[in-house]
């Protein structure tokens, strides 16, 4: 059976001006996504997370082209402020991306949209809320505190290793607020989350390919053993 897999997704964006011919107006550019992925499969927690940064000069739909190689072909969504934020942004960029690459990142949205979606905003009031970080902080929980220059900087000069750093932080912090959010009940999501950062932390692990994740999520390795392969930081 296929497992089903919670994504949690956060994205970058650098504050420009809308060109002048723009088809869709728009005050922001795509700069980064991070997305941490959580399943469960016989028997334990996996997890996968990948990040991807875009410097001067690249466009923005290479993000939706990499990231939809990694999604699942169903899950669950995880976000902040979704529906006037992540959303309008990734929607934006596809809606000018060529449409081999905006039909495949939509697909795969669209499967994360059925199974489900949780806004970590939205317990907070629509207006008014707090930024991430500070909502995240009062669960005891680090999210980076994002600053537009630091964003600029880092696409500008095509040193993205921060930014993909803070993006991976800010999903892995989503995550940690959706399992609090459930409660006691699913207190093994949670320490299966410490186990696994523990882990990352003493070792450096490789991401996940998309195809070794069509294979964890899929069928499996054609023996049936455990996929041997550590699940990945960062892409």
């Amino acid at each position: 059976m296929i497992p089903i897999v919670t994504v949690a997704m956060t994205a970058a964006t650098i504050p420009v001006p809308p060109p002048r011919n723009a088809i869709h107006d728009s005050d922001t550019m795509l700069v980064g996504i991070g997305i941490l992925m959580c399943w469960r499969r016989k028997g334990r927690w996996r997890f996968a997370q990948h990040t991807h940064a875009l410097q001067a000069g690249e466009p923005e739909f290479d993000l939706l082209d990499a990231v939809a190689a990694q999604l699942p072909p169903a899950g669950m969504l995880v976000g902040w402020n979704i529906a006037r934020s992540l959303a309008p942004i990734l929607l934006n960029v596809a809606a000018t991306a060529p449409p081999a690459c905006a039909c495949g990142f939509l697909t795969r949205w669209q499967g994360l949209l059925k199974g489900g979606v949780f806004d970590m905003a939205l317990p907070r009031g629509r207006a008014g809320f707090p930024t991430l970080a500070t909502a995240a902080a009062d669960w005891a929980i680090y999210a980076p505190t994002w600053r537009d220059e630091d964003i600029f900087s880092a696409w500008a000069t095509g040193r993205t290793d921060p930014l993909r750093r803070d993006l991976a932080d800010e999903a892995l912090a989503l995550w940690r607020m959706h399992v609090r959010a459930e409660g006691m009940a699913r207190i093994d999501k949670a320490e299966a989350t410490d186990a696994w950062v523990a882990a990352q932390k003493a070792s450096d692990l490789t991401p996940w390919t998309a195809e070794e994740m069509g294979s964890e999520l899929g069928s499996g390795n054609r023996d049936g053993a455990e996929n041997p392969r550590p699940t990945g930081r960062r892409s």
